[in-house]
């Protein structure tokens, strides 16, 4: 997938949501943080949720307290859902409730095991 399909649709969309795998590791998590500091320098509105709670070995992160824990009855408003350092979407867990078929889906991973899940996979 080209790089330039990701850049245009983050270009003309403004509000995204972004999450990862369930029992984040820190590599997704500071994939989770590095992505919204991309996205929010470009004057876009973030929200990062995970299901469950950030781990409290990993609050030393700069910004891990913008990450969310997935609520009972949530619901996130989005243009885009990103999805990173997750090969299989059903590995977000119950992120999956709070993502609308409606909108595009972009994947970003680096597994070999990469299911290609989204509109968009890098």
């Amino acid at each position: 997938m080209s790089l330039q399909k990701i850049f245009d649709t983050i270009k003309k969309n403004r509000i995204f949501l972004i999450s990862t795998h369930v029992n984040p590791d820190p590599d997704a998590l500071a994939s989770e943080l590095a992505l919204a500091m991309y996205l929010k320098a470009q004057g876009k509105k973030v929200y990062i949720v995970n299901e469950e709670r950030i781990p409290p070995r990993f609050l030393f992160l700069p910004g891990i307290r913008q990450i969310r824990s997935l609520q009972k009855g949530m619901k996130i408003i989005y243009d885009v859902a990103l999805i990173v350092d997750c090969g299989d979407l059903d590995r977000i867990g119950r992120v999956q409730k709070i993502l609308s078929v409606d909108k595009p889906l972009i994947n970003i991973d680096h597994h070999e095991t990469n299911q290609y899940y989204g509109n968009l996979n890098y």
